[in-house]
């Protein structure tokens, strides 16, 4: 509610775009980062897997930022990608780069206002007739608000930001106790259908130990016997030709979205589907040390797996270390064991595609659902047919297996161009 000293404006009076295109392949902006829409999480502000220009080989015009900044996507308003970077940049053509002007608001107080659900529906209804929604400059500065006095706007974007931390602290904490909760449960039924329920242990006291157990899921050691037992698996339904990394990567991803056994992985958006490299590398170093597999590249082109000296005695470790999860990863070995590596990448890809439109808050459709697994992913997606897209979201609903927004989000890491 407005009070005293509050003014009524609109944005054109309170913030102005100066920033110019600039050629990001000159060399003065060829190590500057750069943000785009993707770089940019809806609703939170967060920016995830910035790159410089010279990594993304950027070649069409950008806008030159700065800490004094906010930064608001225009595409598609109803994401609500705004973001403050606190330092300078350059940012697509699509983004505005929003400068405050002098003594008429403060920053922080302006990226709340941006992200109300007063000035989204206002962006909305100004871009529902374009066939791609976007806000253009006109509407975007027509918008009009009550803006209280300097001092009183620094102290409510400060009650904001509080507020948005501990809804964030929330939203972690209960994650991880429906994933808790979700193990109790898996725990109980399989304790009925083996005929060895009993009043006590079906009592909730099992979570805090089920949480001690997920807590060792985050090692690479635990990836790397994920890793073994899926080759084991594949070996042993003679499949073992398909199992190298971008299978293995898939296995590791999916034994997340699916099975809901965190591993610790930061999912990023990749030529061969989500992908956190990285997290499986330090995982492969592990079992090479330790004389378990490795994996090893072929002339023709993909890696194989193969095993080293301890292999066998170090199997039989890894089976007794996953027996609680085994019923996981087994649900997912029957989902890709079948499959060869673009089947399953596929597979992982249009999962993951479907759960970031769920966190987004898009309707799910068939047709957004290929548009953010295959045109919205990666350059090397467009390769594969939209069959093979379709193709997996029948799998997805056949095995029901559909994504509830509980998975990680996979981030971006590169753009298609």
């Amino acid at each position: 509610e407005k009070g005293e000293g509050w003014l009524e404006r609109t944005l054109e009076q309170v913030c102005i775009i100066d920033s110019k295109l600039v050629d990001p392949r000159k060399s003065e902006y060829l190590d500057m980062p750069h943000l785009g829409a993707g770089n940019m999480v809806s609703n939170t502000g967060e920016m995830i897997d910035i790159k410089t220009a010279r990594d993304e080989k950027l070649i069409s015009g950008k806008f030159v930022f700065d800490g004094s900044m906010v930064l608001y996507s225009k595409i598609r308003p109803y994401l609500m990608k705004v973001c403050r970077p606190d330092f300078s940049g350059l940012c697509s053509a699509d983004v505005y780069p929003l400068a405050v002007k002098n003594g008429q608001t403060n920053r922080d107080f302006l990226f709340h206002l941006l992200l109300s659900d007063d000035f989204t529906n206002y962006a909305i209804m100004g871009s529902e007739r374009a066939g791609m929604p976007k806000v253009n400059r006109d509407h975007l500065f027509a918008y009009r608000a009550w803006f209280p006095p300097l001092a009183q706007q620094v102290k409510l974007a400060r009650s904001f930001d509080a507020v948005s931390a501990e809804a964030r602290n929330l939203e972690s904490i209960y994650r991880q106790k429906l994933a808790a909760i979700a193990e109790l449960k898996q725990s109980i039924l399989q304790k009925a259908f083996a005929g060895e329920l009993t009043a006590e242990s079906a009592k909730p006291a099992a979570v805090p130990q089920i949480q001690a157990i997920a807590a060792n899921t985050l090692t690479p050691e635990f990836t790397a016997k994920i890793l073994a037992f899926g080759h084991d698996r594949h070996l042993k339904q003679q499949q073992e030709r398909t199992f190298g990394r971008v299978k293995g990567q898939k296995l590791l991803h999916l034994t997340e979205s699916i099975g809901g056994v965190d591993l610790g992985r930061e999912p990023m958006k990749d030529a061969a589907g989500p992908n956190d490299f990285q997290h499986m590398l330090r995982a492969e170093d592990w079992a090479k040390a330790q004389g378990f597999f490795e994996f090893v590249q072929l002339d023709e082109g993909g890696y194989r797996f193969r095993k080293l000296a301890n292999y066998d005695a170090m199997l039989a470790s890894a089976k007794d270390a996953l027996e609680p999860f085994k019923d996981k990863l087994q649900s997912v070995l029957n989902l890709i064991i079948p499959m060869n590596s673009r089947q399953a990448e596929v597979l992982a890809t249009v999962h993951a595609a479907w759960n970031n439109l769920i966190l987004d808050g898009v309707a799910i459709t068939d047709r957004a659902i290929i548009q953010a697994a295959r045109e919205d992913w990666h350059a090397d997606k467009l390769r594969i047919p939209e069959s093979e897209f379709r193709d997996a979201i029948q799998i997805i609903r056949e095995k029901a297996i559909v994504p509830d927004g509980t998975a990680k989000r996979v981030g971006w890491q590169g753009r298609l161009i």
